[in-house]
């Protein structure tokens, strides 16, 4: 390793156990620096297009308003190509949540006495009030959730630890659970994509700070120009745990509804559309 190499543990003071720990309990932290490690991944791969004369050449973002990424194609044409994570499964509703109940307590991310304890103490504090069933199993709580309305699965996740209620590992592994195949560079790309009709892919696709314009709009700023972008790079690990991605030319994307000269900030990743490579996404009619 040379004299200079900057690591992780120069970086932090930590060890990369230490700083795994770290991101393990404060899942908005390691939130914070998914978008750039996604990027970096996103990155690799350009440069094996590039060896594979693929593409001529690319260059990364200069300023706070560049595209992540800028690619030359062998045509001398340049392109434009956003790195954006794919939105992890929403877990919350009491319609997946009794899943991911049962995900973490057979992962031994939580414990079945500790989630029927809490249960009770709930019914006690009157949160359960439709339905005075017995709770003694996992699955007689599975079922009141089921009866409840929606605010007892709201209030019984405000116990879970951090690390369970917000994006983090254990959401990214129940989702990839839910499907029978997380590698797309395996099956055909739209089979790959149906496998998420029941709870779709998508992407909030906005800036992540504001800017005001000429108008002092602020939140206007936020949502991307139509003709600044030309593809999106949707890393999938959120929902597979692989750091891959598939690509989608900006033809397809839904226009603001207010905002006539800009991108709707969230879409849904339909079949027909996308791409496993880049250079097919361009040739999608």
């Amino acid at each position: 390793m040379a004299k200079n190499s900057i690591t992780l543990e120069k970086l932090t003071g930590l060890s990369e156990q230490d700083l795994a720990e770290v991101f393990t309990k404060n899942p908005r932290a390691y939130m914070a620096v998914k978008g750039a490690v996604a990027e970096k991944h996103l990155e690799h791969l350009l440069i094996q297009y590039r060896n594979d004369g693929k593409i001529k050449s690319f260059t990364g973002a200069s300023g706070d308003f560049d595209k992540d990424f800028y690619v030359t194609l062998n045509d001398g044409k340049t392109i434009s190509l956003e790195c954006k994570n794919i939105q992890v499964i929403n877990s919350s509703t009491k319609k997946i949540l009794p899943s991911y109940i049962q995900f973490l307590v057979r992962n031994n991310y939580l414990q079945e006495n500790w989630l029927l304890k809490t249960f009770k103490s709930m019914a006690q504090k009157g949160i359960i009030i439709e339905t005075d069933k017995g709770i003694n199993s996992l699955n007689d709580l599975l079922e009141v959730i089921l009866i409840e309305k929606a605010k007892t699965s709201t209030e019984l996740l405000k116990f879970f630890p951090q690390e369970l209620r917000e994006s983090g590992i254990p959401r990214y592994e129940f989702s990839t659970s839910l499907i029978k195949e997380s590698d797309v560079s395996k099956i055909n790309i739209d089979t790959f994509i149906q496998q998420f009709d029941e709870h779709p892919l998508s992407i909030d696709f906005q800036r992540t700070r504001n800017s005001t314009d000429d108008d002092g709009d602020t939140k206007k700023q936020r949502f991307y120009k139509l003709d600044e972008i030309d593809v999106v790079a949707a890393c999938l690990f959120s929902r597979t745990m692989k750091w891959q991605f598939i690509f989608g030319h900006s033809k397809y994307f839904t226009i603001h509804k207010k905002y006539k000269d800009r991108y709707a900030n969230k879409f849904i990743i339909q079949q027909n559309k996308w791409s496993s490579d880049l250079l097919a996404s361009l040739e999608i009619k």
